[in-house]
């Protein structure tokens, strides 16, 4: 009997399908929205070196620490204060360890639990990315060894105010910001996002957009704040931004796109399936 005579008839996936789909790479699809990785890393770098330049022309971090400074009573009001000090600095560091927590359990469950199997990889990024990005903003604080603004003679500290492209001795690691990297490594969030199961997209189709509003405001609270309490150049908050950016960037080419991009080139023609296509194919 043809199909046109059972309108009800199931759909059914042939063999061949059923096969490649099921030899994907662990968490990851074949009908994936490609990311344009060569601007996602292009066009931050541009911005990143516009942004550098003309915090350097303008002088903007000592003018920035200046009002800062001159607005709280030429002191720094704000650097032990309960909001700045303890909610955001010090909880705020609680509350991304318990985002890494929560992550670390998910990759955990993703081998004992069957539903969580194809997120590993997404996992596994989720649980790297925002680590190497601290790790690099940590390597980059022991090496560069700049001074924070509280530690400069114009702003209450003891210390001749240098710029990172100065000459400098001694120094207190605060380059890049430490606190904001805390924030903007979850940009990695971003990315993730884009690889999760088909069906978990399906019902979430703004999870990018999540995703990147909860990195860019993580980072932009954190790094804010401890410019309110001196510990911080606004020009360490953009080299932070832009480090979290990047190297969430690579990994995630390196660790989700690369693998699906083999994914898709192991389908039939080349051709990217769809649940939808597979349907229509099907009948």
């Amino acid at each position: 009997m043809s199909d046109t005579s059972c309108p009800n008839r199931l759909p059914t996936v042939s063999t061949n399908q059923t096969t490649l789909l099921s030899a994907q790479p662990s968490g990851l699809e074949v009908f994936l929205p490609k990311l344009n990785y060569p601007a996602l890393l292009a066009v931050p770098a541009l911005l990143f070196v516009f942004s550098v330049i003309a915090i350097e022309l303008l002088e903007l971090d000592h003018r920035l620490a200046a009002l800062l400074y001159s607005w709280q009573g030429d002191q720094w009001l704000l650097r032990n204060h309960i909001v700045t000090n303890q909610l955001i600095h010090h909880h705020g560091r609680q509350l991304v360890g318990i985002l890494s927590l929560i992550v670390l359990a998910l990759l955990a469950g993703s081998f004992i639990h069957p539903a969580l199997k194809v997120g590993r990889r997404v996992f596994g990024y989720l649980l790297l990315a925002p680590l190497s990005a601290a790790l690099l903003v940590n390597v980059l604080k022991q090496t560069t060894q700049m001074d924070c603004p509280y530690h400069i003679t114009d702003f209450g500290g003891l210390n001749a105010y240098t710029t990172l492209w100065q000459s400098h001795s001694g120094g207190h690691g605060c380059f890049p910001a430490g606190h904001a990297s805390a924030g903007y490594c979850w940009l990695a969030l971003f990315f993730a996002a884009h690889y999760v199961p088909a069906d978990w997209r399906a019902h979430y189709p703004q999870l990018p957009r999540y995703g990147l509003a909860v990195g860019l405001s993580l980072g932009l609270i954190f790094g804010i704040s401890q410019q309110l309490r001196g510990a911080h150049f606004v020009s360490h908050d953009v080299w932070t931004a832009t480090l979290c950016w990047l190297s969430s960037t690579v990994l995630a080419y390196l660790l989700l796109e690369k693998p699906a991009r083999l994914a898709r080139a192991s389908m039939p023609n080349n051709q990217p399936q769809t649940p939808s296509n597979q349907h229509s194919k099907a009948n």
